[in-house]
């Protein structure tokens, strides 16, 4: 029978009491433990991975060929205009709808594969830059590329051909039903998660529509305009929380900046934790007001995204994991003084995580007061140790 989590925290603890200055043993075993947990139980949503045709699942491989020769694009999931219930990915649960016809009307998540990152105006002109026009009607039918060029291969290169997830913000939707998300990924098994990070690119048709402004919204020239998208993370009990990442910005001297690769998103454990689920939104400086009543951003609200990270919130090691964890640390290099790392000792018990560079989580565990923590078994690096609501930087040689 496995052990509990809280079973584990327990003996951690007694054994780091009893010989944790001698050896730090106790916190070789610990960081071994709570290590091969995360591997255990960390999971990631691709879209390379949305290869399944059964039913209630997506295949990005069953792709609308499109029609080049009416300006039609291909390359999307042929259920974008047919699926109004969602689909999941492995161990993903990810929203959908739509509804008419084909090229008519669709929400929430779909895939994408072209790599297309050109233009497009009424005229269905194609272009990398400038883009003449100022119509949208080309966007109906060419919606589904990304800026950067292609999906992710599994050296993290964006190469075309590669899948890859688009996200549209059904506002109006959410509108009629407020407790509506479209954009929302949960995981299938209902376990709560942590959310580590997540990749996100820039989509054409916004980002083209903020240099040269279309049929709907204007171009980014005025100081202060802005495009973001919203992460929220919701929790059964406790408040949500959200996370805003900036697509397309100008500054004072109305310059626009915006990216068209891939960018890597981490986000703080100990913040986005316990999730249910989490949920996207977008807006925007540019938003169509009137009377007084605001209808949304005139912005075409699209993202792109691939390579969602979480880890669930509920599992516990195994006999074999702390028996093998055991005799890790019984190999384990004496404790390194941690003065010459970090020359804080932890003034009161409790909880105590550390992070590297990138935000991510590599020890957990709890200590008495007055204990140093022992970093010995961490390469050299950047490193940020919480304790409470303490928060110093570390810099291990």
């Amino acid at each position: 029978m496995p052990l509990r989590s809280g079973a584990v925290q327990v003996r951690i603890k007694f054994i780091m009491k009893k010989m944790f200055l001698k050896t730090g043993t106790a916190l070789a075993l610990a960081a071994a433990i709570f290590s091969n947990v995360s591997a255990q139980t960390t999971q990631t949503l691709r879209a390379s991975n949305a290869a399944n045709s059964s039913s209630g699942y997506i295949n990005w491989q069953d792709a609308e060929a499109g029609d080049p020769s009416q300006c039609k694009g291909g390359g999307f999931w042929n259920q974008t205009y047919g699926n109004n219930g969602g689909f999941k990915v492995g161990n993903f649960s990810m929203s959908h709808n739509s509804g008419f016809d084909i090229y008519s009307y669709w929400g929430g998540f779909t895939t994408g594969s072209n790599g297309d990152n050109l233009c497009y105006t009424t005229s269905c002109t194609q272009s990398l830059a400038p883009c003449a026009g100022s119509g949208s009607d080309g966007w109906v039918y060419n919606q589904w590329g990304v800026m950067a060029g292609g999906g992710l291969n599994a050296s993290g290169v964006a190469t075309q051909g590669l899948p890859y997830f688009i996200g549209y913000w059904d506002y109006f939707s959410e509108g009629i039903d407020p407790n509506s998300k479209s954009l929302q990924i949960s995981l299938a098994d209902n376990n709560t998660f942590t959310l580590q990070s997540l990749r996100i690119c820039n989509h054409p048709w916004p980002y083209y529509g903020n240099i040269y402004g279309n049929g709907f919204s204007r171009p980014f020239n005025q100081p202060g305009d802005y495009f973001r998208l919203i992460v929220h993370g919701v929790r059964n009990n406790g408040p949500e929380v959200t996370y805003p990442i900036t697509l397309a910005s100008t500054n004072s001297n109305g310059i626009l900046s915006q990216d068209s690769e891939w960018k890597l998103i981490s986000f703080p454990p100990t913040v986005w934790r316990d999730l249910q689920y989490i949920y996207f939104t977008m807006e925007s400086s540019d938003e169509l007001v009137i009377g007084g009543f605001n209808y949304g951003p005139n912005t075409a609200v699209y993202f792109c995204m691939d390579d969602i990270t979480v880890t669930k919130s509920n599992a516990a090691p195994s006999k074999t994991t702390v028996r093998q964890a055991q005799r890790s640390a019984q190999v384990a290099s004496p404790a390194v003084e941690v003065t010459k790392y970090f020359p804080v000792a932890s003034v009161s018990g409790g909880k105590v995580a550390v992070y590297d560079a990138n935000g991510k989580e590599v020890l957990n565990m709890s200590v008495e007061a007055g204990e140093k923590i022992n970093l010995s078994m961490l390469p050299a690096g950047e490193y940020r140790l919480q304790h409470g609501h303490k928060v110093i930087p570390v810099s291990k040689k």
